[in-house]
């Protein structure tokens, strides 16, 4: 893969790789997919996911519950170190939503099981029970100052309700950034692949004294390759982490990549044409 990446920056070279095996270019296009996505998912890593998409408590937020936060519990805060209390006491709090009712439970006496659309925080761990009944863990760790329930009675409503349901969401974070970048990865590969097969039929077309100049597996090989350069151009956009530009680096990418490739042909033309005469 090395070689291919380092021809990758001569037009010349670029058309010479056609002579080599399809599979080392199939490992590298995934290699190109990987460099593509990463713009978009570090963004991704660095907001926990897509918002609004993966986000736990998204019906919650939608239906605004009314005990929130007037009815927590003032003698409860919540840090690193787990969900802490001077009275021993379980706490259930339950909201009509969209998507059914949704219940929170708070400090639970015993193991909840059989339950759906609930989220239960405990004194370590907090588990979220979807609608089939499915769980998923989380903990109180991204918790970076400590939140005071008593505290947060004396906030303004919508600010009390986001605080106290963006922590509950970051402890889900990592399940929603993997769903994220995976999402972006399948969507990245999808989409290039699709635009690699299209391009590589198109150049099809392309004729040197009437007969065509290469095959079908020869214009995969040089649209892979003439990715190098665009696919490298978007990586350095996203170590930027400027999110205005990314959207750009798309647009370039896809007039790049085919007009690299259609230079590298035309460019191998010549020499073809030029041994022909000799």
């Amino acid at each position: 893969m090395l070689k291919i990446f380092w021809h990758s920056f001569s037009l010349s070279n670029l058309f010479k790789q056609r002579k080599k095996p399809l599979k080392a270019f199939i490992a590298y296009f995934l290699f190109l997919v990987l460099v593509i996505a990463f713009p978009l998912n570090y963004q991704i890593i660095k907001n926990d996911g897509f918002r609004g998409l993966n986000t736990i408590t998204y019906e919650l937020r939608k239906a605004n519950p009314q005990w929130l936060p007037e009815q927590l519990p003032s003698d409860m805060s919540i840090s690193q170190a787990g969900l802490h209390f001077i009275q021993n006491q379980e706490y259930r709090f339950m909201t009509t939503t969209e998507a059914g009712v949704f219940t929170i439970i708070i400090n639970p006496q015993t193991p909840a099981s059989d339950v759906v659309n609930t989220i239960v925080l405990g004194t370590e761990q907090i588990s979220f029970f979807d609608g089939q009944g499915h769980s998923l863990l989380g903990d109180y760790q991204h918790v970076n100052t400590v939140m005071d329930f008593a505290d947060l009675k004396t906030l303004d409503k919508s600010q009390a309700v986001d605080l106290f349901l963006t922590m509950i969401d970051g402890a889900f974070s990592p399940y929603a950034v993997f769903y994220s970048v995976a999402i972006n990865t399948l969507v990245q590969l999808g989409m290039n692949l699709l635009l690699v097969l299209i391009l590589a039929a198109i150049f099809l077309l392309i004729r040197v004294n009437y007969k065509p100049l290469t095959k079908f597996s020869d214009n995969l090989k040089i649209i892979i390759a003439s990715m190098t350069i665009p696919a490298l151009i978007g990586f350095l956009v996203g170590l930027l982490g400027i999110m205005e530009i990314n959207s750009f680096t798309v647009v370039l990418f896809q007039f790049l990549t085919p007009l690299i490739a259609l230079l590298a042909i035309y460019r191998g033309a010549k020499g073809v044409e030029t041994n022909l005469n000799q």
